[in-house]
Parts: structure tokens; sequence; C-alpha cells
């Protein structure tokens, strides 16, 4: 045959090497990344406590959270949500429903941040943040990702 001679001379049976982990890491990027955002805010958060006052944080430091809670809080959703991804590829049966849980524990606090900024904008005279757009891409991005991650667990949210 023509070109044989370019193929590689062995075939890889399992299907556990990088290329598949790549593949696994792609298909599930947006909830990395939302995941390390998350992780971010925290650490930002217990680095600059003062940055807090200034965010779309400072209406939930007006109810009484402090930085360090707010770190608590991000920290254990970030970590929370870092080992339901890291499970669904090794616990199949609970793997995907833990990813759904912590998608849609992302989404309401996307969506809660989201909120802030709008009731922060209206309150400021219409001085709205360029967070806004983005609070809100994410919260649609945890939507989407908690319906294919229960349509993984095999779950019907439809």
């Amino acid at each position: 045959m023509v070109g044989s001679h370019l193929r590689p001379r062995y075939r890889r049976r399992n299907n556990t090497g990088w290329h598949m982990r790549f593949v696994f890491y792609q298909s599930r990027l947006f909830e990395w990344v939302a995941t390390a955002a998350m992780l971010g805010i925290a650490f930002e958060v217990v680095l600059f406590p003062n940055s807090v006052s200034q965010s779309s944080l400072a209406l939930v430091t007006q109810m009484g959270l402090s930085p360090f809670t707010l770190f608590i809080l991000f920290a254990v959703f970030g970590f929370g949500r870092l080992a339901a991804l890291i499970l669904n590829g090794y616990a199949i049966p609970i793997g995907p429903a833990m990813r759904a849980s912590a998608a849609m524990v992302a989404a309401f606090v996307w969506g809660q941040l989201c909120v802030d900024l709008l009731h922060m904008g209206m309150r400021e005279l219409g001085l709205y943040s360029l967070g806004i757009p983005i609070y809100f891409a994410f919260t649609m991005g945890e939507i989407i990702s908690c319906f294919r991650a229960s349509k993984d667990a095999g779950l019907n949210l439809s």
C-alpha cells in the first residue's frame, strides 16, 4: 500500500494516553476556566481584602460577610468544583451528578454577582460595571454545563 511506511508501526490499544486526557479536559474547558476564576477570586479576596469594598462583592460585605468569610466560601465552592471535575473521570456513577450540582451552585454564585453589579449600577446613577456581561456569560455557561452534566449523569432536567 502506498504510504504505509509513513504510518506508525504500532497502535495504542488503550485510550488512557495524553490525547484522551486532553480531549477530556477540552470538552470541559469552560468548567475548568470557571473553577479557576472562582479560586482566583478566593485568593484575591484573602490577599487584598480592601479590594472587596470596590468590587461586585461590596453589597455582599454590606450584608455582614467579612473578606475572610468570602474567601472561605469561594475557596470551598472552588475546591468542591475542582473535586467534582476530577472525580467526574474516575467515579462514573456520582461524578457527573457532582459536576451538575457544582455547576448549579456556580451558576447561582455568578448570577448573584451579576445581580449585585446591576443593583450597584442602578444605585450609582447609571454607572454600570463591565463585569455585568462577564458574570452573565459565566451564569449562562454554568446553566448549560449543569444541563450537560445532568445529561451525562442520566438525569432529565427538561
